[in-house]
């Protein structure tokens, strides 16, 4: 079961007195990489949730976003922190000096800064809203996992259908090996026989640098190496968990064996392939990208 890096995921449940909303944003990112904005009246819930992601995701940048909305008139349970408050006006007052900026501190500028707020007994005094944050998370994570997952397969797809090219492109390249080795042993045993005309040399060593000469532009090993790499391609493909990591080094593989069959054979039908498959190797690197 494949999974794309990119995908989305809301959640929003009404429960009691409060409307809670997660949104779950994930892109492309070589490891995990989260990033949280929760409203000061949860602000306590944010290892929980970066936790969650953690167990829940693999790779990827994760933005994370939640509100809470209150349905009623119910106090909120959030206490002012007067202490804070009075260092932080202290704080920003210096700062405004030190600049020789001659502005006062306003109540936005104070309120920028969570702190102010407690919130560390909320959880605990307020089971209702941790209940529904759990649940909406729940919610969120389920449905981003969904989408990777839709998304992951329409990937996998493609992917697949490059691979299928690729080995017949390597069948095709393969059934053209004999006869190309044959024709450059022919060609070259006119080449030496029409400037040895004269000369004394040993016949069974011409053979002997012949065969040697031939067999640098047999690919033939280069093939079967290809054919390996593209089974185990595929078996990667039905592996339940994160496989963009052990695809990426496998197409170096591939790339590889690829490139050495284009050097090797002085022979343009099977160079022509070979750019073929570097150029089919390259796309399904592109969609690879997408996948955990």
């Amino acid at each position: 079961m494949a999974y794309s890096m990119t995908g989305i995921g809301i959640g929003e449940i009404e429960a009691g007195s409060y409307t809670c909303n997660i949104e779950l944003k994930s892109v492309n990112n070589r490891y995990l990489e989260i990033s949280c904005r929760l409203p000061s009246i949860i602000s306590m819930f944010e290892q929980i949730l970066r936790d969650r992601l953690r167990r829940e995701l693999d790779r990827g940048k994760i933005y994370a976003q939640v509100s809470v909305k209150q349905n009623t008139d119910a106090e909120l349970d959030l206490k002012v922190n007067c202490t804070t408050v009075r260092q932080i006006k202290k704080l920003l007052d210096i700062v405004s000096q030190e600049a020789g900026l001659d502005e006062q501190v306003t109540l936005n500028q104070i309120l920028k800064f969570t702190e102010i707020f407690d919130t560390q007994n909320a959880e605990k005094n307020n089971p209702e809203l941790a209940n529904l944050f759990h649940k909406t998370l729940d919610l969120a994570i389920a449905n981003m996992k969904s989408m990777r997952n839709k998304e992951g397969n329409a990937l996998v797809e493609d992917i697949n259908e490059r691979i299928v090219i690729l080995e017949r492109d390597r069948k095709t390249i393969l059934s053209l090996v004999d006869d190309h080795v044959k024709a450059a042993q022919n060609k070259f045993n006119l080449r030496i026989e029409s400037l040895c005309t004269d000369a004394q040399i040993d016949p069974d060593r011409i053979q002997v640098e012949i065969a040697i000469m031939a067999d640098k532009l047999d690919v033939t090993e280069e093939c079967v190496r290809l054919a390996s790499h593209h089974k185990l391609f595929m078996e990667i493909l039905q592996i339940d968990g994160p496989v963009g990591k052990k695809m990426n080094f496998l197409l170096q593989e591939m790339n590889r064996e690829v490139n050495t069959i284009s050097s090797k054979a002085a022979n343009v039908d099977i160079q022509h392939l070979a750019v073929s498959m570097k150029n089919e190797i390259e796309k399904i690197r592109e969609q690879v990208q997408n996948l955990v």
